[in-house]
């Protein structure tokens, strides 16, 4: 009876009254709900209380759920790829699409994966803002942070495919025995490629190592031994005396060496001279090691005939040991011995045999095991005939600056008395070339060379992928904190169907505060207002309903 007054009560009220008199009714139900576990329809029928509708199950999120474990799985899988080829050369990528592409379609499927549970969670937040205020979300591009993480960083690098690129093996000796006879069978002589070595440092401006292959221009290779010539010259003091009355002087080394000059140098007088000795720093008649000439330089500065500026040097040339570095950078190779080796066991008269053979040479020297470096004992002494014929020989004074040279070997020593060092290099480093080139000893693996090849490098910016990191989980989370709030609330997990607005109802006392004609959406906001509304089921039924509780 009450119930039937309050709604005769309500349909004879005005508008301005209705929304009052509908939230004393629902206030008046939800007492007796609370007494009898029903709800009091508008007709005085009851019916079951009003529940929330418990929407956790797995089934209704299953898309969701599956492709949020897609999204987590292309970006572990994204993480796991950059991971490994991090500081890689470009060339170990296996595949024929890039990196880059990789990366691209990776973050394309974990963002494109996303879309799915936040939109879908986005959509069922509608329905959870009608029971509870809550904050919507938005799924952020990533796209310009993964473009970000690859970057590629170029450096020479050592190529590990010896199919593609190979280092020559360097040139190298460790057995030398050339000459040949002369006219007596007892005699012997040099081959020919020597002499023609020895010409060459000789007269030669500059003599260049013997070259050695590499296919890309920029190798290392490590130290190599090798025998070889060493050369050296000193300058040397001199003592001078003279003889007031013929006018001649005697300018005199510590090897012994003399020369007996007129001051002033007449017309035809001794400007220059090379001679052969026993040495003083460089001593000849050494048994440990192997000398092929001992000569001394002494005369006036090249092309003048006064002895006011005496040149004079004691220098050697004699078989070694040397150990060489040698690199190539950008196709130019640099050769220098870093260390060089001339001690030889002492000649025993008593054997017969006809070698040298270098001893005790430090390990520093890379000298592989069992490995003997030797040379002929009669190449040796066919080489030091030679040179003492080429290294012997003077420079007289004429008219007019026409000097007399004794041979050609004299002019280019003359020549070179102002970078002695120079000359004497150019000659042993000729040598040593004929002998590599002569008796080339076996390639060894210990020897191999490296190659560099400027490669691009992988390299990963990690910073970059925080931001979509972040996104992925983050966007997860925004799901699983979806499902919890649906599970809590009066609505189902509806998600973005059209089909709810159709079916559910609204409250009659907003129905009726909003009746009549409108023909602009402002005037429809307006008559609305801010009325607050709770979507929930009403007897198995959908309705939106005011909020009494506001």
């Amino acid at each position: 009876m009450e119930q039937q007054d309050m709604i005769s009560h309500h349909n004879k009220s005005g508008p301005k009254n209705s929304l009052e008199e509908k939230k004393q009714f629902l206030r008046s139900n939800k007492q007796k709900e609370n007494k009898t576990g029903t709800h009091v329809n508008d007709d005085g029928t009851r019916t079951p209380a009003s529940q929330p509708v418990r929407s956790f199950s797995g089934s209704w999120w299953v898309i969701e759920i599956l492709s949020s474990i897609v999204s987590l799985a292309a970006m572990g899988s994204l993480i796991g790829v950059l991971r490994h080829f991090d500081g890689h050369a470009l060339q170990t990528w296996p595949y024929k699409i890039t990196l880059n592409s990789v990366v691209a379609a990776l973050s394309t499927v974990a963002r494109t994966a996303l879309m799915i549970p936040v939109g879908q969670a986005v959509s069922q937040g509608a329905w959870n803002w009608f029971s509870a205020t809550r904050q919507k979300k938005k799924l952020l591009a990533f796209d310009i942070f993964t473009q970000q993480v690859v970057s590629i960083r170029y450096q020479n690098a050592a190529e590990t495919d010896t199919r593609l690129d190979t280092a020559g093996a360097v040139p190298r000796t460790e057995y030398y025995e050339s000459y040949t006879h002369g006219g007596i069978l007892a005699d012997q002589i040099p081959v020919l490629s020597t002499t023609a070595a020895i010409y060459n440092g000789m007269f030669g401006q500059t003599i260049s190592p013997v070259p050695v292959f590499c296919s890309t221009g920029n190798c290392t290779w490590p130290v190599v031994p090798t025998l070889a010539v060493c050369s050296a010259c000193t300058q040397q003091k001199y003592t001078i005396s003279c003889d007031n009355t013929t006018s001649f002087c005697n300018y005199t080394l510590p090897t012994g060496t003399s020369a007996k000059i007129q001051t002033p140098a007449g017309i035809g007088g001794l400007v220059f001279q090379v001679t052969s000795s026993q040495g003083h720093i460089y001593n000849a008649s050494s048994t440990t090691i192997p000398y092929i000439a001992n000569f001394d330089i002494m005369g006036a500065p090249y092309l003048s005939e006064q002895w006011t500026n005496v040149t004079a040097f004691e220098c050697a040339l004699w078989y070694c040991v040397q150990a060489y570095n040698i690199t190539m950078n950008n196709s130019r190779q640099t050769q220098s011995p870093a260390k060089s080796w001339s001690t030889i066991s002492p000649s025993d008269d008593s054997s017969d045999s006809d070698n040298l053979t270098f001893t005790n040479i430090p390990s520093d020297f890379n000298i592989a095991p069992d490995a003997q470096f030797v040379v002929g004992e009669l190449t040796v002494n066919a080489v030091k005939t030679a040179l003492i014929g080429y290294l012997n020989g003077t420079v007289y004074g004429g008219t007019a600056n026409e000097e007399s040279y004794s041979s050609d070997f004299m002019q280019a020593i003359w020549n070179s008395t102002s970078h002695i060092d120079t000359w004497i290099s150019n000659l042993a480093l000729s040598m040593t070339n004929d002998m590599l080139q002569t008796e080339p000893a076996s390639s060894s693996t210990l020897y191999a060379g490296t190659v560099y090849r400027y490669t691009g490098f992988i390299q990963v910016r990690w910073a970059w992928l925080t931001f979509p990191i972040v996104i992925v989980l983050g966007s997860v989370g925004f799901l699983v904190l979806s499902m919890i709030q649906t599970r809590r609330s009066r609505v189902g997990a509806w998600k973005s169907s059209p089909l709810v607005m159709l079916l559910a109802d609204l409250d009659r006392a907003i129905k009726h505060k909003i009746g009549g004609e409108f023909n602009k959406a402002n005037e429809l906001i307006t008559a609305v207002g801010n009325e607050k509304v709770v979507l929930t089921r009403e007897a198995g039924e959908l309705e939106f309903v005011s909020n009494v509780d506001e």
